[in-house]
This record gives C-alpha cells, structure tokens and sequence, in this order.
C-alpha cells in the first residue's frame, strides 16, 4: 500500500514545473501575430456572435478583393490581401479562430482576449 501512496506523490521535477500564465501566453502570441492576423482577429472580435465570412468582392471589373463579411448585417468589416489563408491558418494554429465552413470562421473566447491586446497598444 505504501508503494501505492509513494505512486501517487508528485516527483520534484513536476513540483519545479510552473503552470502556464495564461497573460504570458496571450502576450507572447499577440506578439508574433502578422498586421493582417491582428486585423483579421480584431475584425471577427468586433461582431457579437464573433462568426465572419471571406468572401470576393468585386466592385470593379478590373479589380477584385477579398473581405470579411459580418453574416447579419452583411457589411465588409475587414479588406484582406489576396490570399489570406496563410493568415487564417496562423490563427487557427494558435486556436485564435476555429474554422466552420471552408469560408466561415469564429474566433474563440482565447482570441477575443488576444484581440483585445490591440486596444491596450
């Protein structure tokens, strides 16, 4: 039974071992976010339900770009580069944003706190 109780006691390297500080980590990740994964996170940030659509737009025949669209009301709340599926994937790798629909993405309760980062600056 001793053996059993001496199993479950932490060993000292897992006392050394600090939890993760959740501001540290927001920070940190704030820090190494493009200009465009901070637009594109204060965008989807801004709308209620934080769910945004990318979508083409074309005002001119000659000259198109891409936004996020708020579902709702359906205004533009973000112009994008080109292709910004590097930057959408950046921000889901750091569970900023999750993806619902190959054009539809939501940011999490861990992005809205990042985003709010923006404000503080």
């Amino acid at each position: 039974m001793q053996q059993d109780l001496d199993a479950l006691q932490s060993t000292r390297e897992e006392e050394d071992v600090d939890p993760i500080d959740e501001d540290l980590l927001r920070t940190a990740i704030f820090h190494q976010l493009s200009y465009t994964d901070k637009a594109i996170l204060g965008a989807l940030a801004q709308l209620d339900d934080g769910i945004g659509i990318v979508t083409l737009f074309k005002d001119d025949p000659a000259y198109s770009s891409l936004q996020i669209i708020d579902p709702q009301s359906r205004d533009a709340i973000c112009d994008l580069a080109f292709n910004p599926k590097s930057d959408l994937a950046s921000l889901e790798q750091h569970k900023l944003v999750t993806i619902r629909h190959p054009n539809v993405y939501k940011i999490t309760d861990f992005g809205r706190k990042v985003a709010s980062l923006s404000e503080a600056e």
